[in-house]
């Protein structure tokens, strides 16, 4: 097995592809391809994620349409999130690439703290979140929005002055651990409270307010958002740190290339489906 790191280059995508890119990551390093793999990217145009067991109900696909956001199921669980004003992360590692202890949980914390690192290098204190054991801070659905990444949190998501900062979803397999998610720069996750469907409460206004108020960015902490640059050399440099790792600069092979892009048409067409069903069930509003 290839004992290699890499590093993808930064890119700005649509959801549909950037999930493409995470998946064949995923894919490359089960097979032994790759050792790990990093990557950082953008969503250009913004887009909804949805945990896998999500349906496209919880969404108003009409409203989604018109204001120009796409919407694509994630291979990891968790709620929905509105990629907008964020700096995503997706890190990959073969089982027995990097020093470690039990698997996978000890992994999951070491991303954890390889966010924190990062964003102290960015002068941004934040802590992982840790499971604790009463009911009220289990991680699970929040009854006030149902469904919503940042109406909750979960073991090893990063907070900081007491609200959260970054989300972090994980996956595992026998041969591999995927991790992916998404730091806040900026407050345009909150807009996915305009996308819920209408009979779902509370009132758009109201969820808005209160996800704003359980989360933070990086742009109220430092009063301005770090170059995209910056900010990946900095995490960069904490993931190496953490895990002993060095990264080399790779790019995806053309046969890659053409499997992504095909896989992102396919997420394309699942979406279009669940727009037409909406339409013809009269669910899209």
């Amino acid at each position: 097995m290839p004992d290699s790191a890499i590093l993808i280059p930064r890119q700005s995508a649509d959801g549909f592809r950037n999930m493409a890119v995470d998946e064949y990551l995923l894919e490359l390093c089960r097979a032994g391809r790759v050792g790990a793999a990093l990557r950082f990217y953008e969503w250009e145009p913004p887009a909804v994620s949805l945990g896998y067991s999500q349906s496209f109900d919880l969404l108003d696909l009409a409203a989604c349409a018109e204001q120009g956001i796409d919407v694509v199921k994630r291979i990891t669980g968790g709620g929905a999130l509105l990629h907008w004003q964020e700096l995503t992360y997706c890190f990959v590692l073969r089982r027995g690439a990097a020093a470690g202890g039990r698997w996978p949980r000890e992994t999951a914390g070491a991303v954890s703290k390889s966010l924190v690192q990062g964003l102290s290098r960015l002068g941004v204190q934040a802590s992982a979140r840790r499971r604790t054991r009463g009911a009220a801070d289990r991680a699970g659905p929040n009854p006030a929005a149902p469904g919503l990444c940042f109406m909750s949190g979960a073991e090893n998501e990063i907070e900081a002055s007491g609200r959260k900062l970054a989300g972090c979803a994980h996956k595992s397999t026998r041969e591999a651990f995927f991790s992916h998610g998404s730091v806040m720069t900026g407050s345009g996750h909150v807009h996915v409270a305009r996308l819920v469907r209408a009979n779902t409460p509370p009132s758009s206004a109201g969820l808005a307010l209160s996800m704003a108020e359980k989360s933070i960015s990086v742009s109220e902490l430092l009063g301005e958002v770090p170059g995209a640059e910056e900010m990946e050399s900095a995490f960069r440099t904490a993931f190496e740190s953490v895990l002993g790792l060095r990264f080399r600069p790779d790019s995806l092979s053309a046969a890659g290339a053409r499997l992504v892009e095909e896989r992102a048409a396919q997420k394309r067409s699942v979406l279009a489906a669940a727009v037409q069903g909406a339409q013809m069930t009269g669910g899209a509003r």
